[in-house]
């Protein structure tokens, strides 16, 4: 099961608790949606912390939000990303104007996973009422493979900060299981 995420914002080099939680507040309704979405759909109670087993819940609970990822060690997952990432500058310019291409993606990679500490959480954090927040990765670690290019968006001024990412994931098993088996094919 391939899918795709898509961000269009600001993607800030070294960015600060709370623009990386913007990013992540884009992009959850995304993840959201997938885990309501066949085959994931049918994996409900990997997202239920009253499920029973419990060592089922791939939920981690931090500064009163619950955090729920699909790519995790419970669904024994990893994952490819190939990013594509489109900016104001010309390919190959994120080095100058727009921060160099590594910070950028460590903002990206950041928001896309769970934080580690509270400190990664704003105070007063904007969430859906459920005060789940779905992200993609439980710990950026499990990432395997990145693949990155970037090209002009055509759409902005060359002093924009406007991206727009184009984020193709690959979960990968790395120990098949009933859970993963429709996820990882």
């Amino acid at each position: 099961m391939r899918f795709t995420l898509t961000y269009r914002g600001d993607l800030p080099p070294n960015a600060n608790t709370q623009e990386k939680w913007r990013i992540r507040r884009t992009l959850e309704p995304q993840l959201r949606c997938l885990w309501e979405t066949p085959p994931l759909n049918e994996l409900a109670k990997y997202q239920d912390p009253d499920y029973l087993p419990n060592d089922c819940y791939v939920g981690h609970s931090l500064s009163g939000l619950e955090y729920v990822p699909l790519i995790s060690d419970k669904l024994s997952l990893r994952a490819e990303l190939d990013i594509f990432l489109l900016s104001a500058s010309l390919p190959g310019g994120l080095i100058n104007k727009s921060g160099d291409i590594d910070n950028r993606l460590k903002t990206l990679i950041d928001a896309l996973s769970v934080p580690v500490n509270p400190q990664q959480v704003p105070p007063s954090p904007a969430t859906e009422p459920d005060n789940r927040v779905f992200c993609l990765l439980e710990n950026d670690r499990l990432i395997t493979r990145v693949e990155v290019s970037n090209d002009k968006l055509l759409t902005e001024k060359e002093s924009s900060r406007e991206a727009l990412v184009i984020i193709r994931v690959r979960p990968i098993a790395f120990k098949v299981t009933l859970a993963n088996i429709g996820i990882a094919v």
